[in-house]
């Protein structure tokens, strides 16, 4: 598992919790991708960028992720490159979107070392790095009027320069 790149999607109100997580994984073998506070000029490139190119985006869920945008858009993305999303739950906060709510998760209870250990060994077992995702489950408020073509596959960077455009910065 030494080539596997992870994304950590998180709140920034969560850091602590983001950056042990980071460390362990790193410990682990594994190459990480976090947001720190020196991203080049474009942020929603970097993150695009990053998301494009990781093999698996971890989301750290919590109440404060649960009201972030960024945290939403960042597992929209990832289900919609077909990414493998796996669940870190903190905070006893459960209250999941339908397209998340049925995804296996790691619970963190007491000790927070022994569930950060989890998480590497969870990511371990992933056998592809492709997910196949029922896109008829969205989020709250959102329509896709078409079922996504099984026969299209690649351009996950044209895929992202085309969804940048379309929300901005």
């Amino acid at each position: 598992f030494m080539s596997i790149s992870i994304f950590i999607s998180y709140s920034s109100k969560d850091l602590q919790t983001a950056e042990k997580i980071e460390e362990n994984l790193q410990t682990n073998g594994f190459r990480v991708w976090r947001d720190k506070s020196k991203l080049r000029d474009d942020w929603s490139r970097e993150i695009a960028d990053a998301l494009s190119d990781s093999d698996i985006v971890l989301v750290i869920w919590s109440e404060n992720s649960s009201k972030s945008d960024w945290v939403k858009n960042e597992w929209l993305t990832a289900r919609a490159l077909g990414k493998p999303i796996k669940l870190v739950i903190i905070s006893d906060f459960r209250n999941l979107p339908k397209p998340l709510a049925n995804m296996e998760s790691i619970v963190f209870k007491n000790d927070i070392d022994s569930d950060i250990q989890k998480i590497s060994e969870k990511l371990t077992e992933i056998k592809s790095f492709h997910q196949e995702y029922n896109y008829n489950i969205l989020p709250s408020k959102f329509h896709i009027r078409f079922n996504p073509n099984p026969d299209f596959t690649g351009r996950d960077r044209k895929l992202v320069d085309l969804y940048l455009q379309i929300i901005g910065d």
